[in-house]
């Protein structure tokens, strides 16, 4: 009993390592970097948790015999993840108010809401339905698919996988395909990637091959250990380890080279790539083995962090959207701090939501064993119910203290900031972007803060592009560069939306720059511009906006947040 609860523990750890995986991919996309995490494939941190999730599940439940075990195999995981996918998402909704809901067409928005409360929204490929509200939660959606799934491809898969498997992967083949010849159609560019990607279906597999991992540890664990050694388990260990990391790396490398000319599957390499293979045996081998990897991830802060990881997932895009709401707050920070408030307000909202909604959902909604359905409650039952209730209460409680003293734009102190305007457009962007005003605010001429870029939306699309800042001499000489990820809180921006983003600088940063030129650009290259009257170089794909003070329209305006 006690080695099956070690390897329980192995493996709960490496679900936080799977969040991690994501929580750095999307700092990543926003500047929040740690160095070395920029040459993994990040993204199949998702395809991992897949497949790990397929495992514990077969290893807590090897059979589901009749209906009644099916129906509270489904309450059971209704109870563990749809009490933490709204809590989230209304902490997200009162700390960032109307960011989260502004992808959401108005004809649409009440099947949207309603879908994504049932956790269904990832079962479409429609782009509003698969990003509303807490963007994240589409893979909870699909993961809830895989529930629904679970007790047919649990029944006989002792006998019948050689036939699953087959059927899986043709279906998974067959996704991947049909999206790749959407990406050349004009108009479903948009959501070929979901199919591939997003969609439930062709994602099944990953679910499966979990499931398959745990249907052989549980043949073969017995015969492994009386054959295995301490040091034998610890070289299994580190060589799986080594793969792993071995795939991540390639597959980044290959995405890459492949994006360029077959999109689809650069994004297919990166998002699932050798996981297929590589993350089955690296789980199998963990649940075999018990040396001294298993051993570090049975350290009881690592099982910590695997157990709030579901909610480190759910919570970590708050900063983000926060950030982008009120960029005051962090300009002027170090990029090292922002990251680190990054990482720390991610893990605590996490332990919040673990401890005071997670937990108490799960005691009071999980179903009893079978054999203690009728039995009255227990004196530990009675006395945790109201400890469970407290617990939520006090959930309600810290929202409330959050909403109303967060810090905010509108209560930052103003400082009448003599704002320099750059460049009055429009300069429309092949890609839907439209720039409608660059200026510099936060401080004089002499020592400028913030670049101010606002934008307006000319077509509706989604937001998958960045935009290059490229600061240069008189000679056209490149003197320093500044890309970041195109974003409003939202995937998508529609018609006539207008949002803005900001970019710090460096006192002085301007002193010897005579052009600020700006591109946008995706997995496909360089943007092309249409500016009447605008200087622009690269074919017509960067604009040219005049730096030189004698230039510059001097006014004072009103700093929009």
């Amino acid at each position: 009993m006690k080695d099956a609860s070690s390897r329980i523990d192995s493996l709960t750890s490496m679900r936080f390592f799977a969040a991690a995986m994501i929580v750095a991919l999307h700092g990543l996309d926003r500047g929040l970097s740690i160095g070395w995490t920029s040459h993994l494939a990040l993204a199949q941190g998702v395809s991992f948790f897949f497949v790990l999730s397929g495992f514990v599940l077969t290893y807590n439940h090897p059979v589901l015999p009749d209906r009644r075990s099916v129906l509270q195999f489904y309450v059971a995981r209704i109870a563990r993840i749809w009490p933490c996918h709204i809590a989230a998402t209304i902490l997200l909704l009162l700390l960032i108010r109307n960011v989260s809901y502004y992808g959401l067409p108005e004809h649409f928005r009440a099947w949207i809401t309603t879908a994504y409360v049932l956790l269904v929204h990832a079962w479409v490929p429609y782009q509003p339905l698969v990003t509303a509200y807490n963007t994240v939660s589409w893979s909870i959606s699909t993961e809830f698919f895989f529930y629904l799934c679970f007790p047919f491809l649990l029944l006989g898969i002792a006998r019948n996988w050689k036939w699953k498997l087959p059927v899986l992967a043709l279906l998974t083949a067959s996704f991947w395909i049909a999206a790749s010849w959407l990406f050349k159609v004009p108009g479903f560019e948009v959501n070929a990637d979901f199919l591939a990607y997003i969609n439930p279906l062709p994602r099944v597999i990953e679910f499966f091959l979990g499931m398959l991992t745990a249907v052989a540890y549980r043949r073969h664990a017995p015969a492994w250990r009386t054959r295995t050694s301490f040091t034998r388990d610890t070289l299994v260990e580190v060589t799986a380890l080594v793969m792993v990391i071995a795939s991540l790396l390639i597959s980044h490398r290959l995405e890459k080279y492949v994006s360029a000319t077959a999109p689809l599957w650069g994004l297919v390499l990166g998002t699932t790539g050798l996981g297929l293979v590589t993350f089955p045996l690296f789980i199998g081998a963990f649940a075999f083995s018990r040396g001294f990897a298993t051993r570090v991830l049975n350290w009881r802060v690592l099982v910590f962090l695997g157990e709030i990881s579901f909610a480190l997932y759910l919570t970590h895009p708050v900063f983000l959207l926060y950030r982008q709401v009120a960029p005051g707050l962090f300009d002027a920070m170090p990029r090292g701090e922002v990251t680190a408030i990054y990482w720390a307000s991610g893990l605590f909202l996490a332990a919040l939501l673990h401890w005071f909604v997670e937990k108490p959902a799960l005691r009071l909604l999980k179903p009893r064993p079978p054999g203690r359905v009728s039995q009255p409650p227990t004196t530990t039952s009675r006395s945790t119910y109201p400890r469970d209730v407290a617990g939520l209460a006090a959930f309600g409680l810290v929202l409330y203290v959050l909403v109303t003293i967060q810090p905010s734009v509108r209560s930052a102190p103003e400082h009448g900031a003599i704002a320099e305007i750059l460049f009055s457009g429009p300069a429309t962007f092949a890609t839907g972007d439209q720039l409608a005003e660059v200026y510099i605010d936060g401080g004089t001429r002499a020592s400028p803060q913030r670049l101010r870029f606002v934008w307006t939306s000319t077509a509706t699309h989604r937001l998958d592009h960045s935009v290059a800042v490229h600061l240069l001499d008189s000679r056209g000489v490149m003197v320093g560069q500044r890309d970041f990820v195109m974003e409003t809180g939202a995937r998508t921006a529609h018609t006539g939306d207008a949002w803005m983003n900001t970019l710090p600088l460096e006192p002085g940063e301007l002193a010897r720059v005579a052009h600020v030129a700006v591109a946008l650009y995706d997995r496909h290259g360089l943007a092309p511009i249409s500016c009447n009257g605008c200087a622009t170089d690269w074919n017509a794909s960067r604009l040219l906006i005049s730096a030189v003070p004698a230039n510059i329209a001097m006014t004072r305006v009103t700093v929009r947040q």
